[in-house]
This record gives structure tokens, C-alpha cells and sequence, in this order.
């Protein structure tokens, strides 16, 4: 009888203790500043170590056609959204075809550097380490958001101007 009451006893304490830290989980994911929920989302799609050198760069170039730009510092939050933009990345749609760069980003901190390549025919987004390597894949769901920014930076891009218009 005394058994059967200890062994409740530690079922409703390990109750309480369960719901209590699942509640504070809860109210640290609430209380997240907008940047840090975003930051997050973007983290369990790429990873830690390919989102943190997207979110901490420093320098920022975008390519097309082999001409590259460097961008401002304000160009850079901007090229940071779209690529981290986790309501524009998906995963699971199988195409065949070659995957063609038609706009890339090299994000730089001190140290690293990742490269981000868009197929725009495909809807893939590719992230390349500095060493050439492929770290991922990803589907886009448009190809709207880096075509517009492409084009400020390239307004002359025929490319770029083709897919704005939504014809591939």
C-alpha cells in the first residue's frame, strides 16, 4: 500500500516538473525578438554553421554573368533577407536537369565564406563551401525576390529580366 503511494507520488511530481519545463520552453520561444525567430527558422532549414556565416557577414557580392558587385551595407541586410527568407525555401520536389548559376552571393565573415547559386529554371538554390564543395540544396518557391534584387544590381541582365517577367 505504501509503495503504491510513493509510486504516485513520483508520477504527479514527474507531471508537474514535465509541463512546468515544457511551459518554459514555450515562453522562451514566445518571448523571441522577431530577428532571433527568424535566425532560428533559417538555422533548422540550413544548419548552424551555413546560417551563421549568411547571418554574420561582413561583405557580400553578387554575380551574374561573371561580373560581380560588392554590395553596401545596407544591400547586405537586404540580400541576408532573401536568402534566409524560410517561407521561400522548400524541399522535396524532384526535377531533372542541369543546374545552371544564373545569380549567386558570396557571403564573407573574417574567416569563412559560402556561396549561394540560384537556378531559376529549376527553382534550386545551391550553397557552395569556399572550397567549391555543395553543402546543400534547396527548392525555391519563387524565384521573384533574388531576380528583383539581381536586377537592381544588373538591370541590363537579359536573364534576369526574363524570369521577372515570370518566362522561362
Amino acid at each position: 500500500m505504501m509503495t503504491l503511494i510513493k509510486y504516485r507520488v513520483v508520477l504527479l511530481l514527474l507531471a508537474i516538473v514535465s509541463c512546468t519545463s515544457s511551459c518554459m520552453a514555450q515562453d522562451a520561444v514566445v518571448n523571441e525578438s522577431i530577428t532571433q525567430h527568424y535566425n532560428r527558422l533559417f538555422k533548422e532549414k540550413v544548419g548552424d554553421s551555413i546560417a551563421n556565416i549568411i547571418l554574420d557577414a561582413k561583405s557580400v557580392e553578387i554575380m551574374c554573368d561573371s561580373v560581380q558587385k560588392k554590395l553596401s551595407a545596407n544591400e547586405i541586410a537586404i540580400a541576408q533577407y532573401i536568402v534566409a527568407d524560410t517561407c521561400n525555401l522548400s524541399e522535396g520536389y524532384a526535377v531533372d536537369g542541369l543546374f545552371y548559376n544564373y545569380l549567386s552571393f558570396k557571403f564573407v565573415t573574417k574567416k569563412k565564406s559560402i556561396t549561394i547559386c540560384y537556378d531559376f529554371v529549376l527553382d534550386k538554390m545551391r550553397i557552395y563551401s569556399a572550397e567549391g564543395k555543395k553543402l546543400a540544396e534547396r527548392d525555391i518557391k519563387s524565384a521573384l525576390p533574388p531576380v528583383r534584387f539581381g536586377l537592381l544590381a544588373f538591370p541590363d541582365n537579359k536573364y534576369l529580366k526574363q524570369f521577372n517577367t515570370g518566362k522561362k
